[in-house]
């Protein structure tokens, strides 16, 4: 499933772009807000592991305007923060399902959503300030939300 909506994404981004191409060739030239709109997605790539999609940045705020428009495919969204509620990076990112198999380590920016089939899992963060582990229990889509506050 995971990489067949990276496929998606990917082609729905090339056609956007040839069609842009295409249109101007024609004499038609987009709005600013129809190329920001491709800019915007080309900034997210999707990635796979284990049978887990998911996208992490938000460095910045038209990343993170990019990721979060993709929030409603995801039902894990991790925010990294600090105590005054300035977005925090470089953060390290394991997800365990409930025999402690690893689905996903990775280092992730400020905001992290995966897709997690329905289960128990495990996650556990760390970055400069310390570690932090949470457990979470995923039914169909329905979104969990993981704030971890450094």
């Amino acid at each position: 499933m995971g990489h067949y909506r990276l496929r998606l994404f990917t082609v729905a981004t090339a056609s956007v772009l040839a069609l842009t191409a295409g249109t101007a060739a024609l004499g038609y030239s987009a709005s600013q807000s129809e190329l920001q709109d491709t800019q915007d997605q080309s900034l997210i790539i999707a990635h796979a592991e284990n049978g887990v999609s998911y996208v992490t940045g938000g460095i910045g705020d038209e990343e993170r305007a990019a990721i979060q428009a993709q929030q409603q495919h995801y039902n894990l969204h991790v925010t990294n923060t600090d105590h005054n509620g300035a977005y925090v990076g470089d953060t390290h990112v394991a997800i365990y399902d409930r025999h402690g198999n690893t689905l996903a380590s990775q280092d992730v920016g400020p905001l992290f959503y995966a897709e997690l089939p329905r289960g128990r899992y495990t996650i556990v963060a760390s970055n400069d300030a310390g570690d932090e582990k949470r457990k979470i229990v995923t039914i169909n889509h329905s979104a969990k939300n993981v704030n971890l506050v450094w």
